[in-house]
């Protein structure tokens, strides 16, 4: 080869056309193939060469001189090379090429000859197919999702190379697949499941591309993953030039503070269930990674923008989504609307915020929590109470005493200065009726009370009706009324 390469190259020019003559078996071109291999590799194509050196090669990728390990002959064309991954997971032994082609320079110089090394779109889809056939054969999970996994990164890097240019019409076919695992990744899956032992992701089994959440940053798993299915951080599109368009012709949602209220919602109901923590010796460590994952989430939707924000009340105005540690070792969830950001006279229903989330503003506005003591909390405190006490059948105990007086004051001073209608503000907290304190500071429906503001009431009622009763004293206004 040395001393004559173009001679050589000339001749097998000549000779490699009659390679297809059946005399010519596996055994006897393998030597003829490895010289050519050894040909190209030490004097290769050149400007005067290269026209020789396509004719050769033409030829030799539809020659089968290839004997598979079922025996059968193969042409390079027909073959994959067994170290692209997917290709791997999908295709059978004898799609491969025998062991002793496992040589990087021959599966290159086979590459040359036509060997499979890129998954094209028609590909990809037969591979998507069979995975759904093995999913319903009950394939082992773990097996299927890796084959998923493998699937996802792989569409992501077709997207992501110009060369490939999958069309329009394969992303969406490829969207409409149900292909995407459900995952369970370490955070929050680990931290519920300690919490509760028979724990389950809420979403699971297969779902398509379209409508699952992609995973840009680091916390888009544990920010969605019990509303929505999200896709594996291996189908990453975030460095493509038209990342917008492809995500929109897909399907695929990125983390919105919508998606992750509706997480915190789905994570806030899940957690409803548990009564107290299991005792295993690492609770205070749960109980501050469950804090963080709830940050997440407050810091998500406090991100969020003018426009959803009466969406996101919708949300949460309603649901106990505020997570309070209670003590060293437990936790409470409660509504933003039962919560205050200074510390509030009312300790036995109204919360304080919580320091590590107060600096979130819009998020605190949003989950209904005030800066200070509102008339709502006092009509929340007073109706809480009073379905404690069995509707007023159970007397108050010396604190719920205290509490219930500083609640009917509050309550008094805060009316005198609102200038919403009460029947507003009951709308909005479901009350028909309030209880608050009689002259003998019991609780009292609003509707059996009186104020006792003119000297002859108490004698009338006495004579007339026994059902209704005075109500306590209100604390004077500023003229020095007593009134309400």
């Amino acid at each position: 080869i040395q001393n004559r390469p173009h001679a050589i190259l000339e001749l097998y020019r000549d000779l490699v056309s009659h390679f297809h003559r059946e005399c010519f078996t596996p055994e006897v071109l393998l030597p003829h193939v490895e010289y050519i291999k050894q040909l190209y590799y030490q004097a290769g194509p050149s400007k005067k060469t290269r026209s020789s050196w396509n004719v050769i090669i033409s030829i030799l990728t539809s020659l089968k001189f290839i004997r598979k390990t079922d025996n059968t002959i193969a042409a390079p064309r027909d073959l994959y090379d067994p170290n692209v991954e997917l290709f791997s997971e999908f295709k059978q032994e004898s799609d491969f090429p025998p062991t002793q082609f496992d040589s990087l320079q021959w599966l290159d110089f086979l590459s040359l000859l036509g060997l499979n090394r890129k998954v094209n779109s028609q590909l990809w889809l037969s591979f998507a197919k069979s995975l759904i056939e093995a999913v319903n054969d009950n394939e082992d999970f773990g097996i299927s999702k890796r084959k998923a996994i493998l699937l996802l990164a792989n569409l992501a890097e077709q997207i992501r190379t110009d060369d490939l240019r999958p069309s329009a019409d394969f992303l969406c076919q490829a969207s409409s697949l149900a292909i995407v695992p459900s995952l369970d990744e370490k955070s929050p899956s680990d931290v519920l499941s300690y919490i509760i032992p028979d724990f389950k992701m809420p979403v699971r089994g297969w779902n398509t591309i379209k409508g699952s959440v992609i995973q840009l940053e680091d916390h888009d798993w544990e920010l969605s993953c019990l509303c929505r299915p999200v896709l594996p951080k291996r189908f990453n599109l975030s460095t493509h030039l038209n990342f917008d368009a492809i995500i929109k012709t897909f399907g695929v949602c990125r983390v919105t503070p919508i998606i992750a209220a509706e997480n915190l919602k789905e994570l806030s109901k899940i957690l409803s269930v548990c009564k107290e923590l299991p005792d295993r010796g690492n609770t205070l460590e749960i109980l501050h990674k469950l804090q963080d994952i709830f940050l997440s989430h407050y810091a998500c939707i406090n991100s969020c923008e003018k426009k959803d924000k009466e969406k996101l009340k919708e949300l949460l105005q309603t649901s106990n989504c505020l997570y309070i540690l209670d003590g060293q070792f437990s936790f409470k969830l409660v509504p933003g609307s039962h919560t205050v950001v200074k510390r509030p006279d009312l300790h036995s229903c109204i919360e304080t915020v919580p320091e590590y989330c107060k600096s979130l503003i819009k998020f605190l506005d949003i989950i209904g929590s005030s800066s200070d003591l509102t008339i709502n909390h006092c009509c929340i405190f007073l109706k809480t109470l009073w379905h404690n006490t069995r509707l007023g059948e159970v007397g108050l105990n010396p604190n719920e005493q205290s509490d219930a007086r500083r609640a009917y004051d509050h309550f008094v001073t805060l009316s005198r200065l609102i200038k919403d209608p009460f029947d507003r503000i009951y709308q909005d907290l479901h009350i028909d009726n309030l209880p608050l304190l009689s002259e003998e500071e019991k609780l009292e429906l609003a509707t059996n009370l009186i104020l006792n503001d003119a000297p002859w009431y108490r004698e009338r009622l006495h004579r007339t009706s026994k059902c209704y009763k005075f109500i306590k004293t209100p604390p004077k206004d500023n003229f020095g009324n007593p009134s309400l």
